[in-house]
């Protein structure tokens, strides 16, 4: 924790940017690359249209208190103690630069937070691939390593039990989850559900959003035919909206 300050940056919330510092866009068989980049390019564009019908020049964002004080408490008390701000911008100019602010807010507390979260179980369920503690100090080199000097090593079963319900429990949907594509025939609601207060233009982005958002998860399924394990992690009906539940 003392550490972060020195790694996190702000350009870690940009997936394209953070793929582009990792050198990881042309790695083959990258599922997580391509579906985060195809929600985020979705989102993108929601955000971007719903920003043009808010701000009809760039001189509105610039000229807009509410958003400039956002940015300036973010950098002056948030990241405070981060090395220049870790990027983060101390004010929005241009249509452009919050468009790419409220994708990169959204795209974590949703797809990110899925592609995380959701995944607990599968890695701290079997307690010795991820135990979450150590009773014994790591092997010396040369020593022998018998299945009895590796129980020792374990935690206690009292507390690879705690591990196991509290992953199994984070691995789980909350019973009143909305994700980001809806599925009403499962009783699962979506970005509609939870839209309200809004004209008829805002309505329909959102229902061109839900239909992008449907031609992802299409493409995923079709994709997912041909892989001996299926990657389905962010399909755009398996990402919750928020991390509120």
């Amino acid at each position: 924790l003392s550490n972060s300050p020195t790694i996190y940056l702000f350009i870690s919330l940009t997936v394209p940017k953070w793929f582009e510092k990792q050198d990881s866009m042309e790695l083959p068989g990258y599922w997580l690359r391509d579906d985060a980049l195809a929600i985020w390019n979705a989102i993108s564009e929601f955000v971007a249209e719903i920003v043009d019908l808010t701000y009809p020049h760039d001189s509105f964002v610039a000229t807009d208190v509410e958003i400039q004080g956002f940015c300036n408490e973010v950098v002056t008390f948030g990241f405070k103690p981060f090395k220049e701000s870790c990027g983060f911008p101390s004010a929005l100019l241009d249509k452009a630069s919050l468009t790419e602010l409220l994708t990169a807010i959204i795209f974590n507390v949703s797809a990110y937070h899925a592609s995380v979260n959701f995944q607990a179980l599968k890695y701290y369920g079997f307690v010795p691939g991820a135990p979450c503690c150590m009773t014994m100090p790591p092997p010396a080199q040369g020593e022998e390593v018998n299945m009895k000097r590796i129980l020792k090593t374990l935690p206690p079963q009292e507390i690879a039990q705690v591990v196991m319900v509290i992953a199994y429990n984070l691995a789980h949907f909350s019973p009143i989850e909305k994700f980001l594509l809806g599925e009403p025939g499962k009783g699962r609601g979506g970005l509609i559900d939870e839209t309200l207060l809004v004209g008829p233009e805002q309505h329909d982005c959102v229902k061109r959003f839900e239909l992008r958002l449907s031609i992802i998860r299409d493409k995923i399924h079709e994709r997912n035919q041909d892989l001996e394990i299926p990657y389905d992690v962010l399909c755009p009906n398996e990402v919750p909206l928020t991390t509120q539940t």
